[in-house]
């Protein structure tokens, strides 16, 4: 019977003996084994992948097996850390080195920039920002990949003039997505490259990696522009899938999903390309020329281009509702006076609307074991078809009437020409454009709330800080109004309470408010009124500039009701507690250290946790050694050289900078000028 010939997945060596080279014959079979049972399991997505990254654990020493075999001097250093390199022993038969699944390069070792996502394009409402810091470059760079980026310019040449010269580690953030892209490393990737292309892909772009002027000079290359666009938007796809409120968003907002698919796709034809021609080991850039031509047949934005021109329903409303003031103008200058007066049942209407879909959001405070939950989904409508039938069924407004002056919203987005909107709405009656104003205000005020999910390690923090606010052991025994938030859309009114202290220097109210401190808490059932200050009557607030043209009897009816309208309002509460509040597009979240609410930035946080202004100052700020407070950079302090003893079968003695608080140095009597005292000194001090 004939033997047939076993082949391996990695062999440079086939014919060295077992009995010298044991260690390699090892290497090889643990590969191979490896490799069988991805074999079978190729259905079972997360299976292969978690073998891939132990598969990709070996490469490092089958590198230097693979510059052993073509008599390539191998630096160690550039594949393993310095530390590591002694763990390694090279004989004239025998490489010896533990593979560890640090070696494997994934999407988890890139870095996690989910907090980045709130302030990129996905909001058309979002200020442009200044390119100065490197997370502000980063976000630059995300709104850039997006499908419905400015198309007018070289996103090549873009992020290397805008990110690479103003910091360079963009140029190693990039190359990573590069390298993560081509070595199929996100969990999301139907298609990765056979062992032996990682194994050149490890070479090309970490052990030996490509000089970086070559590197510049082929982003520079129109060409390109397609590799540099997908890599990019596959590591936003991986952070976007990190974040799910916020994914949910997007997808009801665009299409996100056929971005999904066609950039997932394309990337995936790209990897077996790779895998099926594994001839082309000799140069990369055939590799990257076929990545080119097997890109460039997918074009999202072209077919993403109608999705463009649609603003998001917070911007929507306030257009419609600034639209129907313009109109308002343009009719007092005409001498066409609309009176404002509503009939009963239209009042009542609007009364239950409110009621009705006003946003309240009631979230359980939850223990550390159970998962946060977002409060309410987001509401979505489609801008195209059947436009706010929902909403618009309490106003009984013409579905006809409605749809022609969203095609007309969309025409003044795109031409600017706001004569054919204002004409169609002057053409109204009286009373349907009442009806419709009142509509949009009320729809305004809905979608001017809005609720995104934090990750878990951040909610967990939250809770941990809420309950050292309240001096509490357990999360279940904080109080009810722990972590609620309260705002008011009438008056603008936000704030939140806080705990009672039995300090008799605090005078202040229970309440800590942004905005007005006119509220008023009720402790029986823990609610909030709005008690606004009565506005003067020269005051046009929240008023139509019709109104002030009609008779005397008619003004003051109308500024009184006005002024009543958020008086004594019950507030909305909304438990903070793992959520970010979007309110008027101002986000606000929970401080991770002291639990207050702070507007939430991307430059704020600290070793993956959200802290506050004052928390923020406070950790770049040292600790008194004896009551461990806070130093602030305000308050006086001083510094201290203490002698600490390193071993104690040696003199050895090295000089430590501690701080003192003014208050400790003053109690203890602690005199700067003494001799230098040991730690073990002031630590004492502590039990006194």
């Amino acid at each position: 019977m004939k033997k047939v010939k076993y082949t391996y997945t990695w062999d440079p060596f086939p014919y060295l003996p077992l009995s010298t080279h044991k260690y390699y014959h090892i290497l090889r079979s643990s590969i191979q084994n490896i490799q069988e049972i991805i074999e079978e399991n190729k259905n079972k997505k997360h299976i292969t992948f978690a073998l891939r990254m132990l598969q990709d654990s070996y490469i490092p020493l089958t590198l230097i097996y693979n510059g052993l075999s073509k008599n390539v001097e191998v630096n160690r250093e550039c594949i393993i850390s310095i530390e590591e390199c002694s763990d390694i022993f090279i004989d004239q038969n025998n490489i010896n080195m533990k593979p560890n699944i640090r070696y494997s390069f994934h999407g988890g070792l890139l870095p996690d920039a989910t907090h980045l996502l709130y302030y990129c394009n996905f909001w058309r409402n979002m200020k442009k920002r200044k390119i100065l810091s490197f997370e502000e470059v980063m976000i630059y760079m995300f709104s850039k990949v997006t499908p419905w980026r400015c198309q007018n310019r070289s996103l090549s040449k873009t992020i290397v003039k805008d990110c690479f010269q103003r910091h360079e580690k963009m140029y190693d953030l990039v190359l990573s997505f590069l390298t993560c892209s081509m070595l199929g490393g996100y969990e999301h990737c139907n298609e990765y490259p056979s062992f032996g292309e990682r194994c050149l892909i490890y070479d090309w772009m970490i052990a030996r990696p490509i000089d970086k002027k070559i590197m510049i000079t082929w982003f520079q290359t129109k060409e390109n522009q397609p590799i540099i666009e997908y890599t990019c938007r596959e590591y936003l796809l991986h952070l976007t899938n990190l974040v799910p409120s916020l994914r949910h968003n997007i997808v009801l907002r665009y299409k996100w999903d056929e971005i999904e698919n066609s950039t997932i796709s394309a990337l995936d034809a790209f990897r077996k390309y790779i895998r099926e021609n594994a001839g082309l080991k000799g140069s990369y850039t055939e590799w990257f020329a076929t990545a080119r031509h097997i890109l460039k047949k997918i074009d999202i934005s072209k077919r993403l281009k109608m999705k463009n021109n649609i603003p998001n329903p917070i911007l929507f409303c306030h257009k419609m509702s600034n639209v129907f003031k313009k109109v308002d103008e343009i009719r007092i200058l005409e001498k066409n006076i609309v009176t404002t007066e509503l009939n009963v049942e239209e009042d009542k209407c609007i009364k239950d609307l409110i009621d009705i879909y006003a946003p309240k959001y009631e979230l359980p405070l939850f223990i550390l074991t159970e998962t946060p939950i977002v409060a309410q989904k987001y509401i979505s409508h489609d801008l195209t078809s059947g436009v706010f039938n929902k909403y618009r069924n309490p106003f009984a407004i013409s579905s006809r009437v409605l749809d022609d002056l969203c095609n007309l919203i969309y025409d003044f987005y795109e031409e600017r020409d706001f004569k054919q909107l204002s004409t169609f709405i002057s053409s109204l009656s009286p009373y349907t454009y009442q009806k419709i104003r009142s509509f949009f205000t009320h729809l305004s005020d809905k979608y001017s709330v809005v609720i995104h999910q934090l990750p878990m390690h951040q909610y967990i923090s939250q809770l941990k800080a809420m309950c050292k606010k309240y001096n509490k052991s357990r999360p279940k025994d904080l109080p009810s109004t722990a972590g609620v938030y309260y705002y008011s859309n009438s008056c603008g009114f936000k704030g939140s309470l806080v705990p009672l202290s039995n300090d008799k220097k605090i005078k202040s109210s229970c309440l800590n408010s942004f905005g007005s401190f006119n509220c008023t808490y009720s402790f029986e059932d823990d609610n909030v009124f709005c008690d606004h200050k009565k506005t003067n009557k020269s005051r046009r607030k929240n008023v139509s500039p019709s109104q002030h043209l009609e008779k005397d009897y008619i003004e003051n009816t109308a500024n009184t009701n006005v002024r009543s309208k958020c008086k004594n309002e019950i507030c909305h509460a909304i438990n903070m507690i793992g959520i970010v509040l979007e309110i008027n597009n101002d986000f606000i979240s929970l401080c991770n250290r002291c639990a207050n609410p702070a507007t939430y930035h991307p430059t704020r946080f600290h070793f993956g946790l959200f802290l506050c202004g004052k928390c923020s100052d406070d950790s770049e700020n040292d600790f008194c050694v004896i009551c461990h407070t806070t130093i602030t950079k305000s308050r006086r302090r001083r510094q201290f050289s203490t002698k600490e003893v390193l071993d104690n079968s040696t003199d050895d003695i090295v000089l430590k900078q501690i701080w003192l608080c003014s208050s400790c140095i003053k109690k203890h009597k602690i005199d700067e000028n003494e001799n230098l005292p040991t730690l073990s000194s002031f630590l004492k001090l502590q039990d006194t």
